[in-house]
């Protein structure tokens, strides 16, 4: 028999304290699916260097482009780092992303877009999803919002135990 399918969830979801404010967000819809997966804590703005606590960072729309940077400091931009670590959580094997709604990094299409004097704009998907949806199109997604939801909630496991058997790693 296999081992269960591996899903990455946004480390504050399950109560590790990474966020901009040093606190977490532990969500007891995310804490069930471990009853279905194996789950593995992940936070892309710890993972790219950024520290605990932090400056709050953004998604603004710069000359056509959407930049990833700190609202404090318009030069400290980590787009680049972010859509890297993205593109490299395609080699993890993973089935599927747990992801924190509204984060600028994990928002999955929910982030504000701000324009250059901090007004928003409208939403978009996160640094760190752009990167991995880019390099994994067909990866299931969800945020812990969507989890409360019962058939958004079954969907996914669905989707992800369907993933699993493309990547051979269904149980």
């Amino acid at each position: 028999m296999k081992a269960r399918p591996s899903i990455a969830v946004s480390a504050c979801l399950l109560g590790e304290k990474v966020r901009y404010d040093g606190e977490h967000k532990l969500t007891d819809w995310v804490v069930s699916l471990a009853s279905d997966f194996t789950l593995v804590t992940l936070c892309p703005e710890v993972a790219i260097g950024l520290g605990i606590p932090r400056p709050t960072i953004g998604l603004f729309l710069i000359d056509g482009q959407i930049r990833i940077r700190r609202h404090d400091d318009p030069a400290f931009d980590v787009s680049d780092k972010l859509d890297a670590f993205g593109r490299l959580q395609a080699e993890q094997g993973f089935c599927g992303y747990v992801l924190k709604a509204r984060s600028p990094s994990c928002g999955i299409d929910d982030a504000a877009l701000l324009d250059v004097q901090g007004n928003i704009m409208g939403t978009a998907p996160g640094g760190f999803v752009t990167g991995l949806s880019s390099e994994l199109p067909g990866i299931p997604l969800i945020n812990e919002e969507q989890l409360r939801d019962e058939s958004m909630r079954q969907a996914f496991i669905e989707s992800v135990h369907a993933y699993a058997e493309t990547l051979g790693n269904a149980p």
